[in-house]
């Protein structure tokens, strides 16, 4: 397309002239990229199963903040998913082809049989989403109930007993052949 009256640099001016568009072209690409990243993934707490408390062959997984539940409630919280998928990823990645444990727990509000089935709904929301979400096999996966037992925090306050509305999933390796 010719414009009338508009002169088109030549040679070494033009060549200048098509770096620096590049280059803005560039930053504001990747200015706009920067602007979508994706957020970083969550930290996942892995740690080696502890004598006395469980299997010292199993590998333990929470999220930083815990796989949290809102109060009387087994819906996951939306903030639990990316946890979930990235200790799907990891456990995926280590190859580990035992059973996993998916152990719910509760705050102390409520009865003690209130809270041992809340738990068990929180342990099976959890195993169904490990094997519809993440395609473990369903007989890898045993959800367990622990009501109230076992608090992550002491439940005195609102944000302890928040902690303490959650699922801890171990991992058990299986040992040899």
């Amino acid at each position: 397309v010719a414009l009338e009256g508009v002169r088109m640099p030549r040679g070494r001016a033009a060549r200048v002239l098509a770096a620096v568009a590049v280059v803005v072209l560039a930053g504001v690409i990747g200015v706009s990229l920067w602007a979508f990243r994706s957020p970083p993934a969550p930290e996942v707490i892995r740690g080696t199963g502890e004598a006395g408390t469980r299997d010292p062959n199993s590998t333990v997984y929470t999220a930083a903040n815990g796989i949290l539940f809102d109060v009387d409630s087994a819906e996951l919280k939306p903030d639990a998913i990316p946890a979930l998928r990235a200790i799907a990823a990891d456990i995926k990645a280590s190859g580990t082809t035992g059973v996993i444990r998916v152990e719910g727990y509760t705050d102390d509000v409520g009865s003690d049989e209130y809270n041992h089935a809340l738990s068990g709904h929180r342990a099976s929301t959890v195993a169904l989403w490990l094997e519809n979400e993440a395609g473990f096999d369903r007989r890898q996966l045993k959800a367990i109930a622990y009501g109230e037992l076992s608090p992550a925090q002491p439940n005195d306050t609102d944000a302890h007993r928040q902690a303490n509305r959650r699922v801890v999933i171990a991992v058990v390796k299986v040992s040899g052949p």
